[in-house]
């Protein structure tokens, strides 16, 4: 067998008594089929917990329409239609959940993988095929784009199949009809998938001029070359009866900012074999050591290897693969003038990723040659690692709140003949997915020009004639600065109509306004969890919404209740966010005293999920006055434990407000140096005061913490004996106080400079907390509202 060779390997081995079947033939089954089980059941693991993103949106909105009209519009779009129509057909016989529309992605992605078992098996056996299966099930980066609602998965998976058949013609196997049909999907799928077909033209070119100037393998080269030729002939004609359909409606547009080589070149590598793409710089040495590592025994093994054994040229496909594919991504995102430029999107590398594993598995089972040992352990440390990326990144998806509330009270409350304004910028596809399949006979919702920034002229212009075919205008506020920083149309609503509806959700809104003012009440029934139970006194519980159960810092919740009430006075409830040790994190009182008898009610409420937040599993709970109930669970995670006291401080003991709250020490520092009573600063220098706090109860309300220096004469700048101070919220607002716990320590820092034109005398730190709404400050035992820390003297 000469050095390069495409011969096919023999399946089974020869002696002298003849064919004797391969050694653990169960392998052929077994382990593929674990494998191909794993990847499917990663790719299921939260698929519908992750929110429908905008390019999924789109992609549902274009299904909506009928097959012809969705082929027509990805003709004027960036991308084949394919996709489309697989996703049209999954829609029809699944609906529109995020679960059931990113299926068409997880099938592909279980599709590639599987095809790697044969292509290994073709390179160099099927040990190379399993392990490379293998990589591709349990890495990050396919994993994460086998959950995601784009045409990327899918055209891997096709492409990869066109270098399939393109290995098979290489070795005599006259499969061109599935060559052609791959590749057609492919291109048919994503045009950047021309790369994969331009790195298997290369390789099918080298394979054909090889044997052209072999004398005993002309013939068999020019049947090779002629049979390619004739694939590629009825592939382009394919593809170019789709580009005579979009020729005529394609945009040309650009997004593309110029990217720097070897920022790419890092990213790439990162990316394909850790599935990160922020950060890179952080993983870039153990990344640049492990593929140096890989390369070398290769390396030494194949020059080991190479005089008695061989290698096959059909490695050269994966390694042109692994080249062409980035080389194409970045001309593809570089400004130009035709078609669409799009920015560098990490991707458009997942065409590369099978051939990658494919060379890595190689890599892996020819250092295993040489020292089974390490190839061994290479191979389990290389496995465990992709796993551990995957699990991080499988832990980071989770359904969060954005437009579920919004729509939930709209269904409750519009009416057909309302009209819904969205304030969004470009979110519609959005908001049009929670809106159109969550509420019946939803009524006509308006999508404002995208104007920005929104003027009183066009605020009239746009809303005015709305305004004047329906009685009643639902405003969605959400990310409305993006369309109206200036509160534009909220203003024109606000002075033209009544309002008589609010609800705040997180940074959005929903806000009703009506001619004649009049409130709104339940039109439809249909709370996201049914319930009917007995409240007492005459209330039933209805059920509830709870969109999101698993927050994480910067994530606001929201849980709204719907009840009835036969009327009278039957006491208060009270709703509780209660933390694993039923300490409440958030509570409601809810005082229904007014609600009419017999109608259903609903309210919504909100809480924050900050830095320092108690992780944990809490309790929803409803108080009423004859029982407690937990209706449900939230999960609370990747919050930090909150800053209290250290071990090798000892705080200088201060007092305390009342019966809420202890100080129960602090620490005063200018430029490296600790304060005491009577000493000496000067103007301008930066005080630092660690205060440590204990609440010896629940705090109900967010206090706002002071620090001032209080001196003898007033300061003309503010007409206040204020010569310093800092005041907001403790941690810089990453921990409320109604979110501490009792009896644990909370570090807070403040830092002030002392005022440049202080006169000199006797100043004094003051400390305490307010309530912004009003002022009020949490009371201390003289009535005061503070407590008097030390005196310093401000010299000059």
């Amino acid at each position: 067998m000469s050095a390069l060779s495409t011969a096919p390997r023999p399946a089974v081995e020869v002696s002298a008594a003849g064919p004797r079947p391969h050694p653990r033939r169960w392998s052929l089954l077994v382990v593929p089929t674990l494998i191909l089980l794993a990847a499917f059941g990663l790719r299921l693991v939260r698929l519908g917990e992750q929110n429908i993103w905008w390019d999924e949106g789109l992609a549902f909105w274009a299904v909506r329409q009928n097959l012809l009209a969705t082929t027509l519009w990805t003709a004027a779009d960036v991308h084949p239609p394919v996709f489309f129509w697989l996703l049209w057909l999954q829609v029809r016989l699944a609906g529109e959940s995020a679960f059931a529309g990113r299926l068409v992605d997880v099938w592909a992605g279980v599709l590639t993988v599987a095809l790697a078992i044969p292509i290994g098996r073709l390179l160099g056996g099927l040990r190379l095929g399993i392990v490379a299966a293998l990589f591709l099930a349990l890495a990050r980066f396919p994993v994460w784009w086998s959950q995601e609602l784009r045409m990327y998965a899918p055209a891997t998976a096709f492409a990869l199949a066109a270098c399939f058949f393109t290995l098979r013609a290489a070795q005599g196997r006259r499969w061109w009809a599935g060559y052609i049909i791959s590749a057609t999907l492919a291109l048919w799928t994503l045009y950047l998938s021309a790369a994969v077909l331009l790195a298997v033209n290369l390789f099918a070119g080298v394979v054909a001029l090889r044997r052209l100037l072999n004398p005993s393998q002309q013939r068999a080269g020019l049947r090779f070359a002629l049979a390619w030729a004739g694939a590629q002939l009825v592939v382009g004609l394919l593809f170019g009866l789709w580009l005579l359909i979009a020729s005529g409606r394609m945009r040309t547009w650009s997004t593309a900012e110029p990217v720097d080589p070897a920022i790419f070149a890092k990213l790439y590598a990162v990316v394909l074999t850790t599935g990160v793409s922020v950060d890179i710089d952080r993983y870039w040495p153990g990344v640049a050591l492990a593929l140096g590592v890989l390369a070398l025994g290769a390396l030494l093994s194949l020059l080991v290897r190479r005089s008695t054994t061989g290698w096959s040229l059909h490695w050269l496909l994966p390694v042109l693969v692994v080249l062409v594919v980035p080389a194409a991504v970045f001309l593809a995102t570089q400004p130009r003038g035709f078609f669409y430029s799009p920015r560098l999107e990490v991707r458009y590398f997942l065409l590369a990723t099978p051939a990658a594993a494919l060379l890595v598995a190689g890599a892996l089972i020819t250092i295993g040659k040489l020292w089974r040992p390490l190839g061994a352990g290479a191979t389990v440390t290389a496995a465990l690692a992709a796993g551990w990326f995957t699990v991080d990144y499988l832990d980071g998806r989770r359904y969060r709140d954005e437009f579920d509330s919004v729509v939930a009270a709209l269904r409750a409350y519009a009416r057909p003949d309302d009209g819904v304004v969205l304030v969004s910028g470009d979110r519609s596809v959005l908001f049009t997915y929670s809106y159109l399949p969550n509420v019946p006979d939803a009524p006509p919702w308006y999508g404002l020009p995208f104007t920005v920034p929104a003027t009183a002229a066009s605020a009239a212009g746009d809303i005015g004639p709305i305004a004047e075919r329906h009685r009643r205008i639902w405003l969605v506020s959400a990310e409305a600065h993006l369309q109206d920083p200036g509160g534009e149309i909220a203003r024109w609503l606000d002075t033209n109509r009544l309002k008589v509806y609010d609800q705040p959700n997180g940074y959005n809104r929903l806000t009703l306004y009506d001619r004649v003012g009049e409130p709104p009440a339940i039109e439809r029934l249909a709370p996201t969890v049914p319930l009917d139970v007995d409240l007492g006194g005459g209330r039933r519980l209805l059920g509830y919404d709870l969109p999101a159960r698993r927050l994480l810092p910067g994530d606001v919740g929201h849980i709204a209740l719907y009840w009835r009430s036969s009327g009278g006075a039957a006491g208060p409830l009270a709703l509780r966010l209660l933390d694993p040790e039923s300490v409440p994190l958030e509570e409601w009182i809810i005082d229904d005293s007014a609600t009419p008898a017999g109608a259903p009610v609903r309210r919504q409420f909100e809480f924050a999920v900050f830095r320092h937040t108690p992780r944990g599993t809490y309790r929803v709970e409803i108080e009423t006055l004859t029982e407690r109930r937990t209706l449900a669970t939230v999960g609370i995670e990747r919050t930090e434990p909150v800053p209290g006291l250290p071990a090798d401080v000892t705080p200088r003991p201060a007092g305390d407000f009342g019966d809420t709250l202890r100080l129960v020490g602090f620490t005063v520092a200018t430029g490296g140096r600790a304060l005491a009573s009577g000493d000496t600063i000067h103007p301008g220098e930066t005080i630092n005061l660690t205060l440590y706090w204990q609440p010896l109860r629940r705090l109900d309300r967010s206090w706002v913490v002071f620090a001032h220096l209080l001196g003898e004469q007033i300061n003309p700048a503010s007409d206040t004996p204020l010569w310093g101070q800092d005041d907001g919220y403790p941690l810089r607002g990453e921990f409320p106080t109604h979110h501490w716990r009792p009896r644990t320590t909370v570090r807070d820092m403040r830092r002030f400079v002392v005022d440049p034109n202080a006169p000199p005398g006797r100043y004094a730190i003051e400390v305490g907390m307010y309530w912004p709404p009003t002022s009020e400050r949490l009371p201390t035992a003289d009535g005061e509202g503070r407590l008097i820390l030390l005196d310093l003297m401000v010299t000059r």
